[in-house]
């Protein structure tokens, strides 16, 4: 989340918010601004919902279900768009990442992080694979997508930042 560079009065977004933990985090960085998340599971908007209840009640953040291919309407674009680990779940990346970019103002950026978890996954394949999401920004319509690779355990994170 560093490398997304958030301000406090920024607009921020998060698909795939899980039980809510980069929620939490964005909303403590994004304090004069606004945090929204969606999830596909009904489970995942609880957890989050409940890990950050008192923020959800004085209307900073706004957790909410749907997916990344029909995400809901927003009252204003966004500074920032982050997904972790979940652009591998969607059905149709590239029309997901079309749909996202439109909810981003122009020179907004999007963050894509992805850390494999399998016993085959390497430095060299986790740079292969945020290659690929870098090719599928660029074919969503991104500009300037820089690829970084970060060492972490237990394997390297590839997370691509893109430009609207």
């Amino acid at each position: 989340m560093s490398l997304l560079d958030v301000k406090p009065r920024d607009r921020v977004l998060e698909v795939g918010i899980g039980p809510g933990v980069a929620i939490e985090l964005l909303s403590k960085t994004a304090t004069e601004g606004f945090v929204a998340g969606i999830d596909h599971s009904d489970e995942m908007v609880r957890q989050a919902t409940r890990r950050n209840a008192e923020a959800v009640s004085a209307g900073r953040i706004s957790l909410s279900r749907a997916s990344a291919s029909a995400p809901p309407a927003f009252d204003a674009p966004f500074d920032k768009i982050l997904t972790i680990n979940s652009i591998h779940f969607w059905n149709d990346p590239v029309e997901c990442l079309r749909s996202l970019r439109k909810l981003l103002r122009p020179g907004g950026v999007m963050a894509v992080t992805l850390q494999a978890r399998t016993r085959s996954t390497t430095d060299e394949t986790t740079a292969i694979l945020g290659k690929e999401i870098a090719a599928k920004l660029k074919e969503a319509g991104f500009s300037h997508c820089d690829l970084r690779i970060k060492k972490a355990t237990p394997t390297a994170m590839a997370c691509v930042l893109a430009t609207n």
